[in-house]
């Protein structure tokens, strides 16, 4: 009997690894990545070769008067001086101002834990994604007002994490606890389903999602999975690399070489060679405690500290890890997610903490907003 069941566990691994095999064949020749990213990349090159010298100054810090747990996740900037934190367990809208380091609290959200995580810009409106409630969030960050609006699916827990927010207005959000991609059309409210697995495998977790200007949007997965390279214009998609046993990769930036990286939750920095759609782990013999990071006005990438309690920088380019500061706060999970401003500081948003931490570059140059768009701003 025992003998019979491994025998049909290995059965429908095979047919798995067959269904995967198959997919990416069939569907490799169907994405076409945008033309001239390179251009955009030698852009960012030439700007962030000018600050190659440039460090943090000083970590400055706000505190935030929330007690509930799981604050927030993520932020938006919505123009040159102010920001919109999403909320995740928290009842209210913070609009963070990035000249003063003041904020402003306001609005009264439904009472979930865990609703949102990660969010976009369109327009007048920020949409903070679903993760363990069935709304998004619309914000009106000028006229103070908010809409919870169902997206008509009866998912169970968290269901989806994070995502990312297209130009033609659609969200696409990796599955966590589900089998497929989520999207939801945030002009029409239309949402479907993007079927990612098929069978008895029918639960998958994913935590990042990176859009790349290459035109491609590349998920990441929390352990076991291989990244996902979906191509927005088809919703088409392929697994890239080889099965990450720990990723824990809440969050990842292109860099100035063009490839993504992300600091680990755990051990190690994920890179992504996109044009091998080669993956693999660095430093795997340190512990990080990221919840996400971002690209330094300089081209070095920055670890949004969350169980951990040192600021790290990474040195794609001569390949140097380094800690910027240590903080005595032994708070898990006391950031997650962040913003950079358009001068460069980059800003992490509590969680479990009760702090804004800002790295300072002491910079006064704004980022060009292509380059911003482009490589500075995301939606986590």
């Amino acid at each position: 009997m025992l003998r019979r069941i491994i025998g049909h566990i290995k059965g429908i691994k095979r047919k798995m690894m067959m269904f995967l095999f198959m997919h990416n064949f069939f569907y490799k020749i169907k994405c076409v990545p945008e033309k001239n990213w390179e251009n955009s990349l030698s852009a960012l090159q030439e700007f962030t070769d000018r600050f190659q010298n440039l460090m943090v100054k000083d970590i400055l810090h706000t505190e935030i008067k929330d007690y509930r747990e799981g604050k927030y996740v993520g932020g938006v900037l919505i123009n040159e001086t102010t920001a919109c934190c999403i909320p995740n367990s928290s009842r209210q809208i913070i609009l963070f101002n990035t000249d003063t380091l003041e904020y402003k609290k306001w609005g009264l959200l439904s009472e979930e834990k865990f609703k949102w995580s990660g969010g976009g810009q369109k327009g007048p409106y920020v949409f903070a994604f679903p993760r363990a409630c069935n709304k998004v969030l619309r914000i009106d960050c000028q006229k103070l007002e908010t809409e919870e609006i169902d997206i008509s699916i009866n998912y169970k827990g968290e269901h989806h994490y994070g995502g990312v927010l297209c130009k033609n207005g659609i969200i696409y959000q990796p599955p966590r606890n589900t089998n497929h991609l989520l999207a939801i059309n945030t002009v029409s409210w239309q949402v479907h389903k993007i079927k990612l697995l098929h069978g008895f495998y029918n639960k998958l977790r994913y935590c990042a999602s990176v859009v790349h200007p290459n035109g491609y949007v590349y998920f990441l997965p929390e352990r076991n999975e291989r990244v996902i390279m979906f191509y927005p214009p088809t919703e088409k998609f392929v697994f890239i690399g080889k099965f990450l046993s720990e990723c824990m990769v809440f969050h990842a930036v292109v860099s100035v070489d063009g490839n993504i990286y992300g600091f680990s939750l755990y051990n190690g920095i994920l890179k992504i060679d996109v044009r091998k759609n080669y993956v693999e782990m660095l430093y795997m013999e340190t512990y990080f405690g990221c919840y996400g990071t971002k690209l330094g006005i300089n081209g070095k990438i920055y670890g949004i500290v969350g169980d951990g309690e040192i600021f790290w920088e990474y040195d794609v380019v001569k390949c140097e890890l380094k800690k910027v500061a240590v903080i005595n706060d032994r708070q898990k999970a006391k950031c997650a997610g962040g913003f950079t401003d358009r001068e460069g500081n980059i800003h992490m948003i509590p969680t479990f903490g009760d702090k804004i931490y800002t790295l300072n570059f002491n910079n006064k140059e704004k980022i060009p907003e292509i380059l911003y768009k482009q490589y500075f701003s995301d939606n986590y």
